[in-house]
């Protein structure tokens, strides 16, 4: 499994591009927010937003993957359909 931590706030990812998720995607740094602003999918991957705000604010899809959200921390589904 491959590992992305965001450890700063500000940190946006964004393009006309597509991120898979299919390892962990976490932020662990940071009471601030941070966004991914490409569309994204969360394939079976996990998203750990240990502290501050991960705002996924593209289109995008879950299929069988895990959302673990510390207390105080958010993760925010702006734009995206992982409900």
């Amino acid at each position: 499994n491959n590992l992305y931590d965001i450890q700063s706030d500000g940190t946006n990812i964004s393009g006309s591009g597509q991120v898979h998720n299919y390892g962990t995607l976490m932020k662990s740094a940071g009471g601030g927010t941070s966004w991914i602003s490409s569309a994204y999918y969360h394939d079976n991957g996990t998203i750990n937003v240990q502290t501050g705000t991960l705002v996924l604010a593209a289109s995008g899809t879950r299929s069988n993957g895990v959302l673990h959200v510390a207390a105080g921390a958010t993760l925010d589904l702006f734009g995206s359909a992982l409900d």
